[in-house]
């Protein structure tokens, strides 16, 4: 399926899901500024599409099937889903501060110089590992899926793992880069 075809109907469960919100085909149209008739319209291509009942049309308008209210609650979750994800992008990207983690007994050599001469904007120390964009540690993270993790072995003679991980975006990634390099100088 194309993006375009998925995101037709990305939209129009999202409209099936505001009707039966507003509880009114009506009163979702209006609150979404298109006319009462097109939204009609694009439920029963909804149901062409599906082929399923979605509704049943009388003369005060049409109330949702019980398959219509079932799929309202699944598009419900995924449009929180979508929301948090897109938040989380914009949150990631809207601002240019960078949270680094360094346990007290870890010792970085140029850690004055990443606090205040950054490219990538700000750098702050934060306390704990979970709200940290980037994390030096001696042991590995707890929470890895999220994080891009590189493990070095520091000296020759003294063997000591030290983990630098980060969360994916283009300064995290710069800042624990620059740490890596220092790591091994």
């Amino acid at each position: 399926m194309s993006v375009k075809l998925k995101s037709a109907l990305f939209r129009d469960l999202l409209y099936l899901q505001e009707i039966i919100s507003c509880g009114q085909l009506s009163s979702a149209a209006r609150k979404n500024g298109i006319k009462a008739s097109n939204l009609s319209k694009l439920m029963k291509d909804l149901e062409a599409t599906l082929q399923k009942k979605l509704w049943i049309r009388n003369t005060r308008g049409i109330t949702p099937t019980h398959e219509a209210l079932e799929l309202g609650k699944i598009i419900s979750d995924m449009e929180q889903d979508f929301d948090k994800s897109i938040s989380s992008i914009i949150n990631s990207y809207a601002h240019n501060n960078l949270k680094i983690y360094i346990p007290d007994n870890l010792h970085l050599k140029k850690l004055d110089k990443y606090l205040k001469c950054s490219t990538t904007g700000s750098i702050l120390i934060c306390h704990n590992e979970d709200e940290a964009d980037v994390i030096i540690s001696y042991h590995q993270p707890s929470n890895n899926q999220e994080l891009i993790i590189v493990k070095n072995q520091i000296g020759n003679e003294i063997s000591q793992d030290i983990w630098v991980s980060c969360i994916n975006t283009p300064q995290a990634l710069e800042l624990a880069e620059h740490i890596i390099c220092d790591l091994h100088k």
